[in-house]
């Protein structure tokens, strides 16, 4: 009688097999990180871009008395104060029309402290009062960029052009991936984006 011999797989080509698989699947682990890094970053960059443009706006439509304390801030630090003179002062006219929000202070929101006061979606893990456009679903928070060189990454209202009627209006926002407000330049994780426009009277 013969003995057929069998082949099949030996330990060592099952382990070769495994570790394959296993490094194979590490890379894709890589990946998918990546992925969700990129996606969690683009989503910040527009949350921060919708807040940079709802300043933005307030501003380009903010009565002359305002557009002058704006401008004649030493920084976006003091801007509270010109928030408090647009609230004064929401009947006022502007160029032949009614400037009228009574209904709602939002029309003159400078800053990022008084997002708040604009309703936004409730974030997932805030229980109780809803920080309005403070923060995002994620419980991220965005903030002001300035550091006064009126600059790249700085937040700012400038008079300029002949007579003083043109107002060059830069807004940054800002934001770190450590779910904190430290966005100082250089700090590692913070991140800004800037908008920047024009406004004639």
């Amino acid at each position: 009688m013969s003995l057929r011999r069998q082949r099949g797989a030996t330990l060592i080509e099952i382990l070769i097999s495994l570790l394959l698989i296993t490094i194979g699947m590490l890379g894709l682990f890589a990946t998918l990180s990546s992925v969700t890094y990129g996606s969690s970053t683009s989503n910040r960059m527009a949350q921060a871009q919708l807040r940079a443009q709802s300043i933005l706006e307030a501003i380009r439509l903010a009565p002359d008395t305002v557009l002058a304390c704006l401008a004649n801030a030493t920084d976006a630090t003091t801007w509270a104060a010109c928030e408090a003179t647009c609230v004064s002062n929401q009947n006022v006219d502007m160029g032949g029309s009614a400037y009228n929000a009574s209904s709602s202070s939002s029309p003159c929101i400078f800053t990022t402290g008084k997002m708040s006061q604009i309703n936004g979606p409730k974030p997932l893990a805030v229980t109780g009062a809803n920080p309005g456009q403070a923060v995002d679903r994620g419980n991220q928070p965005y903030g002001l960029a300035f550091d006064g060189t009126r600059t790249g990454r700085d937040t700012f209202v400038s008079r300029t052009g002949a007579g003083g009627r043109v107002y060059n209006v830069q807004v940054s926002i800002g934001w770190n991936d450590d779910g904190s407000l430290n966005i100082a330049a250089g700090t590692a994780g913070a991140h800004y984006i800037t908008l920047r426009s024009g406004v004639f009277r």
